[in-house]
C-alpha cells in the first residue's frame, strides 16, 4: 500500500524561507494550494530573521525581508521599524513608496467611482465611465489592488470596470463572482466580449451559474458552444430548454455533440484558458462522471427536438440530412445497446415522435409496444391528412408480424398481442370489414392466420388463456362486428371436431326443416286480391317484401315501421348479437333478397323459447298463411 503525501508543509515552508532555498512568490503559490495562510507565515518568517540579527544587516537580507512584509498582513508602520532598525531605510523608503502608491490608486479609483456616481442621473442603475483615462489607468497600472478594485467597481454597479480589471489582471474569475454575490448582471454585449477574449470556460464556472442563467437563452447557449465540456454538464439544463431553443441554436449543439464526428473536431479557442482550479462536488449531477449512454441520449434528444413539428410560434427550418427524421429512426437502430430505453422512449412520447418510439422499441424487441406506437402514429396521420389513410399499412404489420414466415420469427403470444392490437385498429379507423375478412381468408394467409382468429374470438376462459396484458384486448376484439359468414368459416374450418359437432347437427336439422317445408310451401302465392290491397292505405306503394311464412308488408312500411318497432321489441329480449345479425340481413340489399325470417315471426319464435327456458311450457306458432299487415294490425307473439 502507497500513500501520498505532499512533499511541502507549514514547517518546510518556513525552513525554505529561512535559508532562502525558495522564492518567496513561489512559496506563496504552494502554501495558498495547501490551504496555509502564507501572510502570517511570511511575517513570521521576517520577525524571525529580524530577531535572530539585532544589529545591522546586510542589504540582500533587508531586502528579502522586504518581500516577506509584502506579502504578510504586517501594519506598514512596524516593517518600517524593522527595516530601519537593521540598517535598510533604502528598502524601507522603497516599501512605503509601494505602500502609498497602492493606497493612493485605491484611493483614486474609488473616488472616482463616486464622483461619477453621483453625476449619473439614475442613482440605481450602473453608471457609465466617461472618462477614457480610467479604463486606461485600471488596465496599464500596477499599484493598486485587484480585489479592492473589483470590488469598488461591483459596489459602484460598474460592470465594465470589474470586467477590465479582470482581464488585465488575470482576475476575471473573481470579477465574475463578485458581480454574481453583489446581483449584477452582464449583457449580451459583456458576453460576447468574455467570449471573444477567450473566458468561456469562466462564464460556465459553477460559482457563476447565477450570472449566467441571467443572460437569454441564445447567448448561454452560445457560451456554452464555445466550450463544448459545459454542454455534457449542464444537460439537465439543455433537455429542459430544448422547447425554447431555436433550431439554430440546436443545429449548432447537435454539430457539436455529434458522437459519429465529435472526435475529429479541432479544439475550441475557450478550451485552452485555464480557469482557477477548483473543488469538485460528487454530490451535483453535472460534475459526477458522464457515461456513454448519457452522451448518446442527448445527442438523440436533440434530434428528436429538431423533427418536432409540434412546436407553435416557430418557423420550421429545413433540417439538413445528419439529423433528418430517417437519420434518427436509422441511429435508434444502430445505437441500440448504447442508451437506456426507458429515458429515450419517454422522450419520444415528449416529442410526439410515434415513429422514433416505434423504431426504438422495434431495436429492443419489444414488439407489442412498437405496435402501440405505430398504431398511435396511424391515427394521427388519419386525423392530420384530408385523405383517410389506407388499410395497406395495417395489412403490411400483419403480414411481417404476425404470419408464421415473418422476419422476425415472434412467439405465440407476441403475435397474439399484436393481432389483437391492429384488429381494434382496424375498426377504430374505420376501415372496410370486407376487406379485414378478405386479407383474413386469403389462401395465403387462412391457414396461419385462422388459429390466431379462432383462439381469439372462441376462448371463453379469457383470464385463464391470456396474460393480463392481453385480456381487455382479446374480450373487445370478441364483440368486433365481424361478418356471420366469416365467423362460421372459422368454425368450420378451425374448432376441434368435438366443438364443431353441435353446429353441424344443427346445420343439418335447419336442412332437413327447409327440404320438408320446401314441399308443403313451394312458394308464396299473391292473389289479384292480395296485389290491389297493397296500395289501400298508400297508392303509390306497390312494392312489397314477402317472406314464406305467408306475411307480405309494402317495402315502405316494412322500413318505416316494422324494422325499427322489431329492433325496439328486441331489445327488450336482450338478444344484442341475434338482433344485430338479423338487423343487417333486413337491410337494402341490391338484389333486394332478405335471407332471414320475417320480423314478426322471428320475434314470436324467439320470445316463446325464452319462455319456454324459463317456464318449461310448450309453445306453437300458426300454420303460414298469406295475409297483408299494417302497423297497427300486427301480432307480436
Amino acid at each position: 500500500v502507497y500513500e501520498c503525501r505532499p512533499r511541502w508543509s507549514r514547517a518546510k515552508l518556513f525552513d525554505a524561507l529561512m535559508e532562502r532555498t525558495i522564492h518567496v512568490q513561489e512559496a506563496v503559490f504552494i502554501g495558498y494550494a495547501m490551504g496555509i495562510d502564507m501572510a502570517s507565515l511570511c511575517e513570521v518568517v521576517a520577525d524571525t530573521i529580524c530577531n535572530q540579527q539585532p544589529e545591522a544587516i546586510s542589504r540582500n537580507s533587508c531586502e528579502w525581508i522586504m518581500l516577506l512584509y509584502a506579502k504578510s498582513r504586517v501594519l506598514p508602520s512596524k516593517a518600517v521599524e524593522k527595516l530601519v532598525q537593521h540598517g535598510g531605510l533604502i528598502n524601507a523608503i522603497e516599501y512605503i513608496r509601494d505602500v502609498l502608491l497602492q493606497l493612493l490608486a485605491n484611493v483614486l479609483i474609488q473616488s472616482t467611482l463616486r464622483v461619477l456616481k453621483e453625476n449619473n442621473s439614475t442613482a440605481s442603475s450602473a453608471i457609465t465611465v466617461t472618462w477614457p483615462w480610467l479604463y486606461s489607468f485600471l488596465s496599464s497600472n500596477k499599484d493598486y489592488s485587484a480585489s479592492f478594485a473589483i470590488d469598488s467597481c461591483c459596489a459602484y454597479s460598474c460592470v465594465d470596470g470589474a470586467l477590465l480589471i479582470g482581464n488585465s489582471r488575470d482576475e476575471i474569475l473573481t470579477a465574475i463572482q463578485a458581480l454574481q454575490k453583489t446581483g449584477l448582471e452582464l449583457s449580451p454585449s459583456q458576453a460576447k466580449m468574455l467570449i471573444e477574449k477567450g473566458y468561456a470556460a469562466v462564464l460556465v464556472h459553477p460559482s457563476a451559474r447565477g450570472l449566467l442563467r441571467s443572460l437569454p437563452i441564445a447567448t448561454q447557449v452560445e457560451i456554452m458552444c464555445q466550450f463544448p465540456p459545459s454542454l455534457y454538464e449542464q444537460r439537465d439544463w439543455i433537455v429542459s430548454n430544448l422547447p425554447y431553443l431555436t433550431d439554430k441554436d440546436c443545429l449548432a449543439i447537435a454539430t457539436i455533440l455529434d458522437p459519429r464526428t465529435v472526435s475529429e473536431k479541432p479544439v475550441v479557442k475557450g478550451d485552452t484558458f485555464t480557469a482557477p482550479a477548483w473543488s469538485s462536488d460528487v454530490a451535483v449531477s453535472e460534475r459526477m462522471p458522464l457515461v456513454t449512454e448519457e452522451k448518446v441520449e442527448l445527442f438523440l434528444t436533440i434530434l428528436l427536438r429538431l423533427n418536432d413539428t409540434r412546436l407553435e410560434g416557430q418557423t420550421a427550418c429545413p433540417v439538413v440530412d445528419p439529423f433528418s427524421q430517417a437519420e434518427l429512426e436509422r441511429l435508434l437502430q444502430t445505437w441500440a445497446k448504447q442508451y437506456r430505453p426507458p429515458i429515450l422512449a419517454l422522450r419520444c412520447v415528449d416529442y410526439s415522435n410515434w415513429a422514433a418510439a416505434a423504431v426504438l422499441y422495434e431495436s429492443q424487441e419489444e414488439w407489442v409496444d412498437a405496435i402501440e406506437y405505430k398504431l398511435q402514429l396511424h391515427d394521427l396521420q388519419q386525423n392530420t391528412t384530408s385523405i383517410p389513410s389506407s388499410a395497406d399499412n395495417l395489412q403490411h404489420l400483419l403480414t411481417t408480424l404476425v404470419l408464421q414466415d415473418a422476419k422476425p420469427a415472434l412467439s405465440l403470444g407476441t403475435r397474439l398481442s399484436i393481432l389483437t392490437r391492429v384488429l381494434l385498429q382496424w375498426f377504430a379507423s374505420g376501415h372496410s370489414t370486407d376487406e379485414l375478412e378478405a386479407f383474413l381468408s386469403h389462401p395465403d394467409h387462412d391457414a396461419q392466420m385462422g388459429p390466431l382468429m379462432a383462439k381469439v374470438f372462441f376462448t371463453t376462459d379469457i383470464e385463464g388463456k391470456f396474460p393480463e396484458r392481453d385480456r381487455k384486448w382479446v374480450a373487445e376484439c370478441q364483440n368486433l362486428p365481424l361478418t356471420s359468414s366469416f365467423l362460421f368459416h372459422l368454425v368450420t374450418t378451425q374448432l376441434p371436431a368435438y366443438e364443431v359437432a353441435p353446429v353441424r347437427q344443427l346445420q343439418s336439422m335447419v336442412v332437413e326443416n327447409i327440404e320438408r317445408n320446401s314441399n308443403e310451401i313451394p312458394f308464396v302465392k299473391i292473389t289479384r286480391q292480395t296485389a290491389s290491397a297493397l296500395g289501400q292505405n298508400d297508392p303509390i306503394e306497390t312494392h312489397a317484401k314477402v317472406f314464406t311464412c305467408g306475411h307480405v308488408y309494402p317495402k315502405r312500411v316494412f322500413e318505416d315501421d316494422v324494422l325499427p318497432l322489431f329492433e325496439k321489441r328486441m331489445a327488450d329480449l336482450k338478444l344484442r348479437v341475434t338482433a344485430k345479425t338479423l338487423m343487417d340481413e333486413y337491410k337494402p340489399k341490391e338484389n333486394g333478397r332478405v335471407e332471414a325470417p320475417c320480423p314478426v315471426c322471428a320475434f314470436s319464435r324467439m320470445q316463446a323459447l325464452l319462455a319456454q327456458q324459463q317456464k318449461s311450457v310448450a309453445i306453437t306458432r300458426e300454420p303460414p298463411r298469406v295475409r297483408i299487415m299494417t302497423s297497427d294490425r300486427w301480432t307480436w307473439k
